[in-house]
């Protein structure tokens, strides 16, 4: 009975570890803009079979024949499902991009934060991706490894990502480097980005989802902080800051979403302060921020399980308006 319970032991041992290796490394969603000003988020091409990224730099020598090899495998698996971008790992800005003259979008990775949590290093370094299962299937070159990788994707064959050197111009992570070796001051750094652009809706009271108003506060919510703002969910205005400039849009800057997302990379750390910043900030009228409103819609009261998911629901008002009214502005 002991050989047996052995023999049993080593078999198990031996399946968990051939279950370990065969798989696939897995990512997170990311949303850019490109060169053009077209919104791209990873998590909307759950449609196709896999999504293809390429680090550009026309600064590298080595770019010209890279960019080659990809539009070639793009001319081939383009009508096949897979979908074929860039992305300006370098911070070159949009300026720059846009005199290239692509045809290809090219994802503007202000900050070098996407580049970062995929851990390209180099230029010319191809990604294939599979944005319903947030798994990576290729990482390396524009060469026959790719095509064959590719064409183990439309076969399903897949079970494992394989990598395969790259030879491209190394990219220069300058502020992803300054941070690893002195991360953000939350006091200096972290706390005035979060009160300039965050505390008018997470507050007690408003209509944001949790109070950022504390140090603890944000660290529990630091990996939700993250993610939010690397797919673009916050800030909530969705607009392009190259185009015009809206009031209260809350812009990010790179610099901003670097500290704030270096600073969460690195346990987001509580430093030294006599006095928290955010519980020093003076608490907001609760009633009407612009004014007294001229109609008020209820909404029918709703009732929601604790478990489970829902379909989308449409929430139906009855106006009172016996003519056609312009809306001038609106608070939930």
């Amino acid at each position: 009975m002991k050989k047996i319970g052995f023999i049993s032991t080593l078999i198990l041992i031996s399946f968990c570890q051939s279950s370990a290796l065969a798989a696939l490394d897995r990512f997170n969603d990311f949303a850019l803009l490109d060169a053009s000003g077209q919104f791209h988020q990873l998590s909307r091409y759950q449609h196709r079979k896999a999504l293809v990224l390429m680090a550009y730099s026309a600064d590298c020598p080595a770019m010209a024949e890279q960019l080659e090899s990809y539009q070639q495998a793009q001319a081939k698996y383009s009508g096949q499902g897979i979908e074929f971008l860039l992305i300006d790992s370098a911070d070159l800005g949009r300026s720059t991009l846009a005199s290239y003259g692509l045809h290809l979008p090219l994802l503007e990775d202000d900050g070098q934060l996407v580049s970062e949590s995929f851990e390209i290093r180099e230029t010319g370094e191809v990604l294939v991706l599979n944005p319903l299962r947030s798994t990576l299937y290729y990482r390396g070159t524009a060469s026959e490894a790719l095509d064959s990788a590719l064409a183990e994707v439309l076969a399903g064959g897949l079970n494992d990502t394989l990598n395969t050197p790259n030879t491209g111009c190394p990219i220069d992570y300058a502020a992803a480097e300054r941070h690893r070796i002195s991360p953000p001051d939350y006091a200096t750094e972290v706390a005035p980005i979060i009160q300039k652009n965050c505390v008018g809706c997470h507050r007690q009271g408003g209509v944001g989802p949790f109070a950022m108003d504390s140090h603890i506060m944000i660290m529990g919510w630091s990996p939700m902080v993250r993610e939010v703002l690397l797919n673009k969910r916050m800030p909530p205005t969705q607009v392009d800051p190259y185009v015009g400039h809206s009031e209260d849009a809350r812009y990010l800057s790179k610099q901003e979403l670097q500290t704030l997302i270096h600073w969460i990379d690195a346990g987001a750390p509580r430093g030294e302060f006599t006095a928290d910043p955010l519980e020093t900030v003076p608490e907001q009228n609760s009633g009407w921020v612009l004014g007294e409103p001229d109609f008020i819609a209820t909404a029918p009261e709703q009732e929601v399980p604790s478990t489970g998911v829902l379909d989308y629901r449409y929430a139906y008002i009855d106006l009172s308006f016996t003519e056609d009214k312009w809306i001038s502005a609106v608070q939930y």
